[in-house]
């Protein structure tokens, strides 16, 4: 039997090889056409629609009419692992250098073209981080952050300061599964968030914070690993000295295409214990797909977009931000020399 469906956010190869490669797994499922441009899957298949519409749906794929943000979402993960799959089984995954960069490249502007003009507020998220590895199970980290956001009015991502803040961190890694995180001291100086037009005359403030995570990491099959971080921070804030205690949890799996490039994906919820009505506990939200590419052992590259909803107070709604992120890591391995031999005299 013939079917023919029409669906939504069918993107690039990476979209139709996750589609195809999906279908081909029911049984009755004999041969699978996708035209990308009118978005139009043509299947030879003794099996009932609906377990057709279902899978699709479940990849991110709805029928047209039925799409939400959760598919869009979906099909973004779809995509990046069918992309990725493509390039692994032609092979160039074992190429470094521009092959490299177009896949990331890709992903994060599939992101911008999807939801720079969807959303309420834009930012651009940069981080730089230097690790030192004090020894083989302990790392300190020192890191600088710088954001922007767009001002009144545009949608320039670089028009106006948001966050500059530096941190320390202190990793020690118990196993490969199991990291605790510690930082001593950080200091943040924020600008307030624009949301109308006077915004941008408001004073800035600053934060001290203290913090503790954990990691962790469970494979699943194959290239899959389910991650894990909860972590709780202790912010002092100079205009209003009151102490706020923020929890966080984190839950995301990672995939790693090989020993250098990974594509991560999760979700980060931040909750304020001491909030005086459970209504204002909810701080944000955050949704994160990112590509992590190291091009030699010290570097990593991160390159990402996170979809941010927090609740404005004074106006009883929830601002949604697109963040654009670059994180840069550069670690100094440990000294692995040993003195040996004998001194003369």
């Amino acid at each position: 039997m013939i079917h023919t469906i029409e669906v939504e956010n069918i993107k690039c190869g990476g979209c139709m090889n996750s589609i195809k490669t999906a279908l081909m797994k029911i049984d009755g499922v004999s041969n699978v056409e996708i035209d990308k441009d009118k978005e139009l899957i043509t299947l030879d298949a003794a099996v009932e629609r609906e377990l057709l519409t279902s899978t699709l749906s479940g990849l991110g794929y709805p029928e047209k009419g039925n799409n939400n943000m959760l598919h869009k979402a979906k099909s973004y993960v779809s995509c990046a692992i069918g992309y990725f799959k493509l390039i692994e089984n032609i092979g160039c995954c074992e190429i470094s250098s521009p092959i490299m960069l177009r896949c990331l490249l890709l992903l994060l502007f599939a992101f911008i073209v999807q939801n720079t003009f969807a959303q309420h507020h834009i930012d651009m998220w940069f981080r730089a981080t230097l690790s030192i590895e004090a020894t083989k199970k302990l790392n300190i980290d020192a890191e600088l952050q710088h954001r922007r956001q767009n001002g009144w009015g545009n949608q320039n991502p670089f028009s106006n300061n948001l966050t500059t803040s530096g941190r320390i961190w202190l990793y020690y890694k118990h196993n490969p599964n199991v990291q605790f995180g510690f930082s001593p001291f950080a200091f943040f100086n924020h600008q307030p968030v624009i949301n109308k037009e006077g915004d941008v005359h408001r004073p800035s403030s600053r934060e001290y914070r203290w913090a503790l995570a954990l990691d962790l990491q469970q494979k699943m099959i194959a290239k899959f690993f389910v991650v894990y971080r909860p972590g709780v921070e202790l912010r002092i804030f100079e205009a209003n000295p009151k102490l706020v205690l923020r929890i966080r949890n984190r839950f995301g799996v990672r995939y790693d295409v090989n020993n250098k490039l990974s594509l991560l994906l999760f979700e980060e919820v931040f909750v304020n214990t001491n909030a005086l009505h459970i209504i204002n506990a909810f701080d944000h939200n955050r949704v994160v797909l990112s590509t992590i590419y190291k091009p030699v052992r010290a570097l990593k590259i991160e390159m990402g977009y996170m979809l941010a909803t927090r609740p404005v107070r004074d106006k009883q709604y929830y601002l949604y931000e697109s963040n654009f992120l670059l994180n840069v890591t550069y670690t100094l391995p440990a000294s692995t020399k040993k003195l040996s031999g004998k001194h003369a005299g």
